[in-house]
C-alpha cells in the first residue's frame, strides 16, 4: 500500500476513534489502517481522549485486538 493511502486510512481511523464509531473503526482496520499510526505526529490512541463523546472500552478493545502497542 502506498504511504499516502496508508496515511489516509490512519487519518480516517483517528477520526472514527475520536467519535467512537465502531462500525467505521472495524471497516478501516479491515482495510489495513494502522492502530499504531500517527496523525500530525500524535498516535491514533490520543484521538480516543479528544472526542466529544465519552471514550469507550469497546473502542480501546478494538484497537488492542488490531495490534495497538
Amino acid at each position: 500500500m502506498a504511504k499516502k493511502d496508508q496515511q489516509e486510512l490512519t487519518d480516517a481511523l483517528a477520526e472514527a476513534v475520536e467519535r467512537n464509531k465502531h462500525a467505521e473503526i472495524a471497516k478501516l482496520l479491515k482495510k489495513g489502517a494502522d492502530p499504531n499510526g500517527k496523525v500530525s505526529g500524535m498516535p491514533v490512541i490520543i484521538s480516543l481522549t479528544m472526542g466529544k463523546g465519552e471514550p469507550t472500552i469497546k473502542t480501546l478493545e478494538m484497537l488492542l485486538a488490531a495490534g495497538l502497542k
